[in-house]
């Protein structure tokens, strides 16, 4: 449940209105702000479109792919959808593109990876970028990582350590496992800040805690459980 930053009461379904900025605020405080020329959301001060019809129609389409898929017993993992949507229908696979451009942040993420890829479609890396930058504006930890991933490689960007570190920050509060553990490696070599293998250890940690394998084999867990005692310093990279 979430509360509107407006009247801060709970936005009940069917009242939730959607900002352009990713923001919400029930239906009775966005008439109120408009009535009274307010055009900036309350939070972030962008102005505001109200996108709730726009994303709804995102959203059906993003399902109607979805039951294609779950109907052709495919995934929806990062590392199948592009070879998977070759086997959809035209149209299944026009309504992916269509959810991506109306607004939808999943969508927009893998869009970016098909491009970034080069499957399903002819690979463009700036194109992959596009999407993933309109991902990670709306707050999608895989958008933030695989943006941040393609500023670490100088994939269809410059190369910009400082942003790396800030979209990975952004991925990894949200609970992005492969971003915590990057960030964990970005402390501990000192990549664009002041080394600190206590941070190292901490985001390496998180990432652990959050079933990432190659984390926990990094610090030395068996069976998804820490060792009796913890390594610590920067052993773990």
């Amino acid at each position: 449940e979430e509360d509107s930053p407006v009247c801060l009461g709970a936005i009940v379904d069917g009242e939730r209105r959607r900002l352009g900025c990713g923001h919400h605020l029930c239906a009775s405080c966005l008439e109120s702000m408009r009535a009274h020329s307010h055009g900036c959301c309350p939070v972030c001060r962008v102005e505001f479109v109200d996108c709730t019809e726009m994303y709804n129609r995102a959203l059906s389409k993003w399902q109607s792919v979805s039951k294609a898929m779950a109907a052709l017993g495919l995934s929806w993992s990062s590392d199948d959808l592009p070879r998977n949507l070759g086997k959809l229908s035209r149209e299944a696979a026009a309504l992916c593109l269509e959810a991506a451009s109306e607004g939808l942040a999943a969508a927009q993420h893998e869009v970016g990876v098909c491009y970034s890829e080069g499957r399903g479609v002819e690979k463009d890396e700036r194109e992959a970028v596009r999407w993933f930058r309109r991902a990670a504006n709306q707050g999608h930890p895989w958008g933030q990582f695989s943006l941040g991933c393609a500023y670490a490689e100088g994939l269809g960007v410059e190369k910009d350590l400082g942003e790396v570190f800030r979209l990975f920050g952004l991925a990894a509060n949200s609970g992005h496992t492969w971003a915590s553990y990057n960030l964990g490696l970005i402390y501990d070599r000192g990549l664009g800040v002041e080394r600190d293998e206590e941070l190292a250890l901490l985001w390496a940690t998180r990432a652990a805690e959050g079933g990432l394998d190659h984390a926990q084999r990094a610090l030395g867990w068996v069976d998804g459980k820490p060792p009796a005692s913890e390594r610590r310093g920067a052993a773990w990279a």
